[in-house]
Protein backbone atom coordinates (compact mmCIF):
# COMPACT_ATOMS: atom_id res chain seq x y z
CA UNK A 1 0.00 0.00 0.00
CA UNK A 2 0.98 3.71 -0.86
CA UNK A 3 0.56 6.22 1.94
CA UNK A 4 0.01 10.39 1.00
CA UNK A 5 -0.49 12.19 4.13
CA UNK A 6 -3.26 15.34 3.72
CA UNK A 7 -1.24 17.29 6.56
CA UNK A 8 -2.16 21.00 5.13
CA UNK A 9 -3.02 23.16 4.83
CA UNK A 10 -6.08 22.91 6.17
CA UNK A 11 -8.63 25.82 6.70
CA UNK A 12 -10.88 25.20 9.53
CA UNK A 13 -13.64 26.97 10.63
CA UNK A 14 -16.35 26.36 14.11
CA UNK A 15 -19.76 27.13 14.51
CA UNK A 16 -21.29 28.32 16.63
CA UNK A 17 -18.41 30.51 17.91
CA UNK A 18 -15.41 30.88 15.11
CA UNK A 19 -12.24 30.18 16.53
CA UNK A 20 -8.92 32.62 16.73
CA UNK A 21 -7.17 29.98 14.54
CA UNK A 22 -4.37 31.24 12.25
CA UNK A 23 -5.12 29.79 9.00
CA UNK A 24 -4.74 27.50 7.37
CA UNK A 25 -3.80 24.53 9.57
CA UNK A 26 -1.71 21.42 9.53
CA UNK A 27 -3.34 17.98 10.69
CA UNK A 28 -3.12 15.73 12.95
CA UNK A 29 -4.45 17.84 16.12
CA UNK A 30 -6.78 16.91 18.56
CA UNK A 31 -10.09 19.03 19.22
CA UNK A 32 -9.10 20.18 22.62
CA UNK A 33 -5.78 21.30 20.40
CA UNK A 34 -7.91 23.41 17.78
CA UNK A 35 -10.53 24.74 19.58
CA UNK A 36 -10.01 24.22 23.67
CA UNK A 37 -13.03 22.70 25.46
CA UNK A 38 -15.46 24.71 23.19
CA UNK A 39 -17.84 22.27 22.10
CA UNK A 40 -19.83 22.45 18.42
CA UNK A 41 -19.13 21.84 14.24
CA UNK A 42 -15.99 22.29 12.84
CA UNK A 43 -15.63 22.12 9.03
CA UNK A 44 -12.09 21.34 8.08
CA UNK A 45 -11.25 21.66 3.66
CA UNK A 46 -8.75 20.94 1.74
CA UNK A 47 -7.54 20.49 -1.77
CA UNK A 48 -5.54 18.03 -3.38
CA UNK A 49 -4.11 16.51 -6.83
CA UNK A 50 -5.16 13.42 -8.15
CA UNK A 51 -2.43 10.90 -7.84
CA UNK A 52 -0.40 10.25 -10.63
CA UNK A 53 1.09 7.19 -12.38
CA UNK A 54 -1.99 4.81 -11.15
CA UNK A 55 -2.44 1.78 -13.07
CA UNK A 56 -5.68 -0.11 -13.96
CA UNK A 57 -5.25 -2.41 -10.73
CA UNK A 58 -5.14 0.41 -8.63
CA UNK A 59 -7.78 1.46 -5.68
CA UNK A 60 -7.65 4.94 -3.92
CA UNK A 61 -9.38 5.27 -0.56
CA UNK A 62 -9.46 8.47 1.56
CA UNK A 63 -8.88 7.26 4.99
CA UNK A 64 -9.51 9.23 8.23
CA UNK A 65 -6.84 7.13 10.54
CA UNK A 66 -8.08 8.64 13.92
CA UNK A 67 -11.09 10.40 14.17
CA UNK A 68 -13.83 10.96 16.99
CA UNK A 69 -17.20 13.03 16.89
CA UNK A 70 -20.17 12.72 14.00
CA UNK A 71 -20.29 14.07 10.59
CA UNK A 72 -20.27 13.92 7.15
CA UNK A 73 -17.26 13.41 4.12
CA UNK A 74 -17.34 14.96 0.53
CA UNK A 75 -15.54 14.95 -2.01
CA UNK A 76 -15.90 17.85 -4.84
CA UNK A 77 -19.39 18.21 -3.60
CA UNK A 78 -20.21 14.19 -3.94
CA UNK A 79 -21.19 13.14 -0.05
CA UNK A 80 -19.06 10.44 0.34
CA UNK A 81 -20.65 8.92 3.63
CA UNK A 82 -21.20 9.33 7.56
CA UNK A 83 -18.99 9.13 10.32
CA UNK A 84 -20.14 8.20 14.10
CA UNK A 85 -18.68 8.91 17.34
CA UNK A 86 -18.86 5.33 17.92
CA UNK A 87 -15.81 4.65 15.54
CA UNK A 88 -12.59 6.13 15.66
CA UNK A 89 -11.58 6.00 11.70
CA UNK A 90 -13.34 6.30 8.20
CA UNK A 91 -12.66 4.34 4.76
CA UNK A 92 -13.89 5.54 1.39
CA UNK A 93 -13.26 3.98 -1.98
CA UNK A 94 -12.87 7.32 -4.37
CA UNK A 95 -10.93 6.15 -7.11
CA UNK A 96 -13.44 6.72 -9.31
CA UNK A 97 -14.73 10.26 -7.53
CA UNK A 98 -11.07 11.78 -8.43
CA UNK A 99 -10.30 15.05 -10.54
CA UNK A 100 -7.59 16.51 -11.49
CA UNK A 101 -8.03 18.58 -8.56
CA UNK A 102 -10.36 17.74 -5.61
CA UNK A 103 -11.82 19.36 -2.88
CA UNK A 104 -12.24 17.35 0.19
CA UNK A 105 -14.90 18.93 3.03
CA UNK A 106 -15.02 17.13 6.50
CA UNK A 107 -17.81 18.33 9.21
CA UNK A 108 -17.65 17.04 11.95
CA UNK A 109 -19.30 17.62 15.49
CA UNK A 110 -18.21 17.36 18.99
CA UNK A 111 -18.46 18.06 22.57
CA UNK A 112 -15.22 17.23 24.22
CA UNK A 113 -17.28 18.05 28.00
CA UNK A 114 -19.08 14.46 27.17
CA UNK A 115 -16.30 12.33 25.62
CA UNK A 116 -12.96 11.54 27.42
CA UNK A 117 -11.43 10.02 24.02
CA UNK A 118 -9.54 12.69 21.72
CA UNK A 119 -11.93 14.27 19.43
CA UNK A 120 -11.49 15.73 15.81
CA UNK A 121 -9.43 14.63 13.38
CA UNK A 122 -6.50 13.44 15.71
CA UNK A 123 -5.00 11.37 13.44
CA UNK A 124 -3.49 11.41 9.74
CA UNK A 125 -5.93 12.04 6.96
CA UNK A 126 -4.17 9.92 3.78
CA UNK A 127 -4.86 8.74 0.64
CA UNK A 128 -4.07 5.34 0.59
CA UNK A 129 -3.30 3.38 -2.78
CA UNK A 130 -3.80 -0.75 -2.83
CA UNK A 131 -3.14 -3.15 -6.09
CA UNK A 132 -6.77 -4.62 -6.38
CA UNK A 133 -6.20 -8.51 -7.59
CA UNK A 134 -7.97 -8.70 -11.03
CA UNK A 135 -10.96 -11.47 -10.62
Amino acid sequence: MHRISLRGPWEISLSPVPPNLPTPQRLPATWTELFGDQAGTATFRRTFHRPTNLDPGEVVWLALTGCRGAGTVVLNGDKLGDMTVEKSSWRADITHKLMAKNKLHIELTYSPASDPQPGGLYDLVEIQIENCPLM
